[in-house]
């Protein structure tokens, strides 16, 4: 509940109570700009209902004595939708026309055998599942995963993509199809840690164009979930099981978009199916099977104008992916349950059980060593554990690398030949040629030579090859196949002169500053995080933080002529940089393509510094994630423990035997009294079995007593049970 009071003219205030008092206002719309409400709002007498985008508020005006207003605002965060429109869902044509258009957006062909040679099925079952997750986990529509389902097969029947860009192209669908059905979409930064950040949002918004190119924006697919009111709404079935049967409907739909074999089946088909068999599973078709008429099979088909033993063999077959579904899902229980079982019961090994005794410590001078062992082996963990913690931190960070690539460029000429046969060989060309290579490079894996560029761009002679023909530009794209090298052919035989442009790129994105900014900081290219901090060090050294507000930055001359602005807050900094920052400058080379012959041989060659992963960042992952080590140490653990336990039991052994030695009688007398004790606590027996079988322990003084006591028992026992036979009381 939240509360606000705002202030009215006395003039207003007055003449609108008496509007509501005379009541001469139901409902009254009304725009005000003196309650600073937004301008549609539908009053009733001190009462208020405002809708805006998704939520519903409800205002309670109450008087008070004064010129002042409280207006209660109770806010409910809902969705608001559209109700379906029965004059749409009952009408002929708007199912004839889905049935008509529905083929037009299926995958043509199985696209594992003819485009896709990375990828496999149980790939995309895979990525299906965790998009099935996220819209479950964000309370998605239900017709959000079946259409981003679509646009996946729709997508992966044109383009061959590599497996490591599936779940990209996965979150994209998904992506776009909560634009189109959500009226509060997903956002780019929400799908992206659903990825654990293995995609950024930039990446995300930039396969959103080449998917939407791909589909030619033909996004309003139709989807099973577009025939379930459809079909439902044309069978006899009972008012209160209808949101159960949807629901049953809903998830079987989802099941068959995670499964490629119903992939390039009709959408009517699958919700047919479906319908078909969310009301078998439900037993609805055998409660009264008389107001069906023909069986429901028939019925459907006729529906959707589907042959029956299609219709059968497409209900089996969900029923079976049904049914494989559970008992894929009742194993992984089991097995969780299994390993969680294993868990539980296994003994954990600690520290103090490696420590040996005292006692033997005393009899053993020499186990010292071994103590001494084990205090060292706890620093050792300690200084390990602290390590990998400082590794994880470290991978946190980007690594980077400078390292040398080495540019080459050369060209060749081929003089015109009168007497060549095809059209190439008649006319001279020349051909330009930019390759590289990274000098000293350790890895296994050689980086090609276009994956340090962002884009190159060669500039030719605008006079010769006029202002159409005088670029060649190559740029970046997500589906951008990495090559060796870059060739160019051109018609001339005259020498021409060029400029190449290279942008990098950089990872993380670096930016040039802006002149003034790096004149202050000594920085011309540099990534955000790292301006961001230089400028937070300059203010520590300069000391520009408030003293009394921690949160401002006093500027200085330098500063106000940046930021053009004489104080303002350091979390505005990252904002105010964005028209601060620019791309950075490429690398321009000039040449001159040769077309003489004692030339052709000539190769320019230019070295650049790029940034590559720093080596050790694989060597520190691969640490991380070595079990082998952690394997051998645990074997060796339950090696000493064992060992440990060996001794202890042979500790015991030995205080036997001494205890023995030194007095067997007595050693066996207090042996056999301590048996004795354990083997009537083990079999619960009162007294003393041993005393009690021998005539002395009856002739002792108490055993009068104890006869008489149990016969006056017996006889008031006996006594009690005639007078209930009888039915005497005693008075």
């Amino acid at each position: 509940m939240k509360r606000r009071t705002v202030g009215r003219e006395e003039k207003v205030l007055n003449k609108e109570r008496q509007d509501f008092s005379r009541g001469a206002l139901q409902s009254h719309f009304y725009v005000s700009k003196r309650l600073f409400l937004p301008p549609f709002c539908v009053f009733a007498p001190q009462l208020c209902f405002y809708s805006s985008e998704g939520e519903i508020r409800l205002f309670y005006l109450s008087d008070s004595a004064s010129s002042t207003m409280e207006l209660l605002c109770l806010e409910m965060d809902t969705n608001i939708r559209a109700r379906p429109d029965p004059n749409l869902l009952c009408d002929d044509r708007v199912l004839q026309s889905l049935l008509t258009i529905e083929e037009r957006f299926l995958p043509q062909f199985s696209y594992f055998k003819c485009v896709q040679r990375d990828i496999q099925p149980f790939m995309r079952r895979m990525v299906a599942t965790w998009m099935l997750e996220v819209c479950e986990e964000q309370k998605c529509e239900e017709e959000v995963f079946p259409l981003a389902m679509n646009y996946l097969d729709r997508f992966l029947a044109m383009v061959p993509i590599k497996k490591c860009n599936l779940q990209l192209l996965g979150a994209v669908c998904m992506f776009l199809a909560s634009k189109l059905k959500e009226t509060r979409p997903l956002t780019a930064e929400k799908i992206c840690i659903y990825t654990d950040n293995s995609i950024r949002p930039q990446e995300l918004l930039d396969w959103e164009l080449v998917v939407l190119g791909k589909l030619k924006w033909n996004l309003a697919a139709v989807t099973p979930n577009d025939f379930i009111e459809h079909i439902v709404r044309r069978l006899p079935l009972p008012e209160d099981k209808l949101a159960l049967i949807r629901k049953h409907v809903q998830t079987f739909i989802a099941l068959c978009a995670t499964d490629f074999r119903f992939a390039m089946y009709p959408p009517s088909m699958i919700a047919t199916g479906s319908v078909g068999a969310a009301i078998c599973g439900l037993q609805l078709d055998s409660a009264d099977h008389s107001q069906w008429g023909d069986s429901l099979t028939d019925l459907l088909a006729k529906i959707t104008n589907t042959e029956v033993d299609v219709l059968k063999e497409c209900q089996e077959q969900i029923e079976r992916v049904l049914e494989s579904s559970l008992r894929e899902g009742r194993q992984q229980q089991q097995q969780q349950q299994t390993v969680q079982n294993r868990a539980r019961n296994a003994k954990r090994r600690k520290m103090a059980d490696k420590i040996l005794p005292q006692r033997i410590r005393e009899l053993v001078p020499e186990s010292q060593a071994y103590m001494d062992l084990l205090a060292f082996e706890r620093k050792l963990d300690q200084t390990i554990m602290r390590k990998r913690v400082d590794i994880q931190e470290a991978l946190k960070r980007p690594m980077k690398q400078k390292r040398k690539l080495r540019l080459y460029i050369s060209n060749t000429f081929n003089p015109a030949r009168p007497d060549a046969d095809d059209s190439d060989g008649s006319i001279a060309s020349w051909e330009l040629r930019v390759e590289g290579k990274l000098l000293e490079d350790p890895g296994k894996q050689k980086k090609k030579f276009s994956s340090f560029f962002k884009s190159l761009v060669i500039e030719l002679d605008k006079d010769l090859y006029g202002p159409d023909n005088h670029l060649v530009e190559w740029h970046r794209t997500p589906t951008t196949q990495e090559t060796d090298g870059f060739q160019v052919k051109r018609p001339g035989d005259v020498s021409v002169r060029c400029t190449l442009l290279l942008m990098l790129d950089y990872q993380p994105p670096q930016f040039k500053l802006d002149l003034r900014l790096a004149r202050l900081l000594g920085i011309h290219t540099q990534t955000r995080s790292c301006i961001i901090q230089a400028l937070w060090q300059y203010v520590k050294t300069n000391k520009l933080q408030d003293s009394h507000d921690k949160e401002y930055i006093n500027c200085d001359k330098y500063f106000q002529q940046i930021f053009d602005c004489p104080r303002l807050k350091f979390s505005e900094i990252p904002q105010r940089l964005t028209n601060l920052l620019l791309p950075p400058d490429p690398i321009v080379i000039n040449h001159v393509i040769s077309v003489d012959p004692n030339d052709q041989k000539k190769t320019a060659c230019y070295d650049i510094d790029v940034e590559v992963e720093d080596p050790l960042k694989s060597q520190m992952s691969s640490f991380l994630l070595s079990t082998a080590n952690q394997q051998e140490i645990a074997s060796l653990d339950n090696k000493i423990h064992e060992t440990i336990e060996s001794i202890n039991q042979l500790k015991i052994q030995r205080d036997f035997m001494l205890s023995f030695s030194r007095d067997p009688k007595g050693y066996i007398q207090d042996w056999l009294k301590s048996q004795s004790r354990d083997l009537k606590l083990m079999t619960d027996v009162v007294g003393n079995p041993e005393e009690e079988r021998r005539a002395a322990f009856y002739h002792e003084p108490w055993s009068q007593e104890a006869v008489s006591r149990y016969f006056y028992c017996k006889i008031q026992q006996r006594r009690q049970e005639l007078e209930q036979a009888l039915a005497v009381r005693n008075t």
